[in-house]
């Protein structure tokens, strides 16, 4: 898909993933939550970040059950378009979630349940696609791209979510696309300094795929 525009790789990918059955969809879930379970931030963390899915994109259920099993605040985005931003807010169960901006779960929680991104240890990023590199293409709002490309915004430590075939070579980009630390599928965990595969692990200075 080197040499397309975003908007092609976007529907060309959209199309695929949506096209999954949600049995199907249910069942690659699993292992990619199980990595992003396994990571040593979120072994280590106090809080969580997470998001609704949508348009067949990787689930968050188990996610949200084991941190909050664990005793970790988990938090879920609420999108203000007229500021194009993103506020996050602590969700206790998910029956708190109610359909918001453009159709997404969203907290109904009070202002006193929001958290502050940079009090977010690990946030779980989902996107139409991720490349070697880190970088991410998304739906085109740049919600998580201005939350992510401020320091005074990014949470500690961010994880982009998809399954193997979301994985590129290389993605469309600018210079206002943010990057990953690490991007979990059902098959590898990558990262900027790791690639755990199913077969091996070795350090690699960029994200490879095992």
């Amino acid at each position: 898909m080197v040499g397309q525009s975003k908007a092609d790789v976007r529907r060309e990918l959209l199309r695929r993933r949506e096209a999954q059955l949600p049995d199907v969809r249910s069942a690659r879930s699993g292992p990619v939550q199980g990595r992003f379970l396994q990571l040593a931030p979120v072994l280590a963390g106090s809080s969580v970040a997470l998001y609704s899915p949508i348009r067949g994109e990787v689930d968050t259920a188990l996610i949200f059950e084991r941190t909050r099993r664990d005793g970790k605040r988990v938090a879920f985005p609420v999108a203000l378009p007229a500021e194009g931003r993103l506020e996050f807010y602590v969700v206790d169960d998910l029956r708190e979630l109610v359909p918001g901006n453009f159709g997404i779960a969203e907290p109904s929680g009070p202002a006193s349940r929001r958290l502050d991104p940079r009090e977010i240890d690990v946030i779980a990023v989902p996107g139409v696609a991720f490349d070697h590199q880190g970088r991410r293409l998304g739906y085109g709002g740049g919600y998580y791209d201005r939350l992510l490309g401020s320091t005074s915004t990014r949470p500690q430590f961010v994880v982009g979510v998809a399954f193997d075939d979301q994985i590129l070579d290389e993605v469309p980009h600018d210079g206002r696309d943010a990057s990953m630390d690490t991007v979990v599928t059902e098959s590898n965990t990558y990262s900027r300094v790791r690639c755990v595969g199913a077969a091996d692990t070795r350090s690699l200075s960029t994200f490879e795929g095992v």
